[in-house]
């Protein structure tokens, strides 16, 4: 992991983001590619050119004023490289094109902002990410519940409150996927500050029948073992979830076990899919109170 692209709009959920994305930058040794799209304005009537001319250039330089300021606090703090980049146009069609033309291996995102308008077009922005970058993307909501700790990773104690030191990592699937190209940001990540990852098989008890709960466990069993002999030295625990509600479930199991980081790996939908099924990805992404990792199977 060397580049992580975060966008911002200069919104306390677009810092905390920010935040979460420098503390995986100082364990990484990786560069943040800090991105903010302006919507300049384009007129070809030369009566108006001025007027616009005036706007762009006053959007411009507050732009670069606030992405200066951040560069300037991260790197004297934090020690961290930060490269600022502004495009023009669509918001998610800039993401998208920052990634690409940066090379990024990671993209770290807040979801929402402070004022009504930033919460529908930066919310509307991650749903638009989601399901089309080739790079892992890590959502960051508001109801995010740490605070970023002032002292050095390797002084923090596991789980205790107000320190980033994400100990369990919960990789909540039903496909036991085996692709290491999918499964390796995941376990990147855990190397990074020698978490656990949880694999959690869910299980629906308003459907499941007895095949399915023997089915899983012995899926579950056997997908250990692989992920064990395919990353020695990495910690894995297997947990079957059983409950009505797929999001409340994972939410309980989080809460109990002290799970900071949900990861999933999201799947291309059909147009039926898509009409009549919600994404449960984009669920836990909007509501969550800690943050997701999505990674898009092509």
């Amino acid at each position: 992991m060397k580049k992580i692209l975060v966008p911002t709009d200069f919104s306390s959920n677009a810092n905390k983001a920010l935040d979460f994305a420098v503390q995986i930058a100082k364990q990484a040794e990786a560069e943040i590619v800090l991105v903010h799209a302006c919507d300049l304005l384009s007129t070809t009537f030369k009566d108006h050119l001025a007027i616009k001319n005036e706007h762009n250039e006053a959007l411009l330089d507050k732009a670069n004023e606030h992405l200066a300021f951040l560069k300037k606090s991260i790197e004297d703090t934090e020690k961290v490289t930060v490269t600022i980049k502004i495009y023009n146009g669509n918001i998610t069609d800039s993401i998208l094109q920052a990634s690409e033309e940066n090379s990024a291996d990671f993209i770290v995102i807040g979801t929402r902002g402070e004022t009504e308008l930033t919460e529908r077009i930066f919310g509307s922005t991650t749903s638009g990410i989601l399901g089309k970058t080739k790079v892992p993307l890590m959502v960051v909501t508001p109801l995010t519940e740490w605070e970023i700790s002032v002292k050095p990773l390797t002084e923090t104690i596991p789980g205790e409150s107000g320190k980033f030191a994400p100990d369990a990592i919960l990789f909540a699937t039903n496909h036991f996927e085996e692709n290491k190209e999918l499964l390796n940001p995941i376990v990147d990540v855990a190397k990074l500050f020698s978490s656990t990852i949880h694999v959690a098989v869910f299980v629906d008890t308003d459907f499941a029948e007895a095949y399915d709960y023997v089915y899983n466990i012995g899926e579950l069993h056997r997908y250990i073992e692989f992920l064990q002999k395919t990353y020695p030295g990495v910690s894995f625990k297997g947990e079957l979830l059983e409950g009505e509600d797929f999001e409340s479930t994972i939410e309980k199991y989080n809460d109990k076990n002290g799970v900071d980081i949900i990861a999933m790996i999201t799947y291309p939908k059909t147009f039926w899919d898509r009409l009549l099924k919600k994404s449960v990805t984009k669920e836990m992404a909007f509501y969550s109170k800690i943050p997701v990792m999505a990674i898009t199977a092509k």
